[in-house]
């Protein structure tokens, strides 16, 4: 007992140090400061990005194509027995079609929903890292390739690899004279992320 105890003290002393020493390593030196709220259009056109709703279509065409063989099947054995039960597997094999398609799109809007922010998000980028808080959490986004970036149109895409949360910050949220600065200070912090 008294060895696990003196174990677990030797790792918090370790964690303890280590935070010590990530609190040195970041830069002090604000780059850059924002605050955005996601639009609906702006947190559907990252989940696009991501392949989030391309994988949903994918999933449920894959379904559609066994069901539709089911129902075929049924339809077949029906018209050879003649036995009512096989009509009504081939009707409930329908209503399934239908829910196949409509479920994940509702999942979907429930997603977008969740990731709408009614408050402001707030982000600060250092030459070092990128913090992004809102009124609940604090995250920390270090700038040494331990992350990955996904560029688009409209928004920069942010995944942070030992955790796998994704950050979206819309490109409006910075001013157009320190885009590039930004941006460039991404790229070359963060790998380029393949979805």
């Amino acid at each position: 007992m008294e060895e696990n105890k003196a174990h677990i003290d030797e790792i918090l002393e370790e964690v303890h140090q280590f935070q010590e020493e990530d609190k040195t390593h970041h830069s002090k030196t604000v780059i850059y400061e924002g605050k955005f709220r996601l639009t609906k259009a702006e947190v559907y056109e990252g989940l696009i990005r991501l392949g989030v709703i391309r994988k949903e279509i994918r999933k449920s065409l894959i379904y559609s194509i066994l069901i539709v063989l089911g129902i075929s099947g049924f339809l077949y054995a029906y018209s050879i027995k003649g036995n009512a039960n096989n009509l009504i597997f081939a009707v409930l094999s329908f209503v399934v079609l239908v829910a196949v398609w409509i479920i994940p799109k509702r999942q979907i809007s429930a997603l977008a929903r969740r990731n709408l922010h009614r408050k402001p998000v707030s982000f600060t980028v250092y030459e070092t890292h990128l913090v992004i808080a809102d009124d609940n959490k604090r995250y920390c986004i270090h700038l040494d390739n331990t992350s990955r970036l996904k560029e688009s149109k409209h928004l920069l895409i942010v995944q942070r690899l030992r955790d796998d949360v994704l950050f979206v910050i819309p490109l409006k949220a910075i001013e157009r004279s320190e885009r590039e600065k930004v941006v460039a200070l991404f790229r070359n912090g963060m790998l380029n992320l393949k979805t």
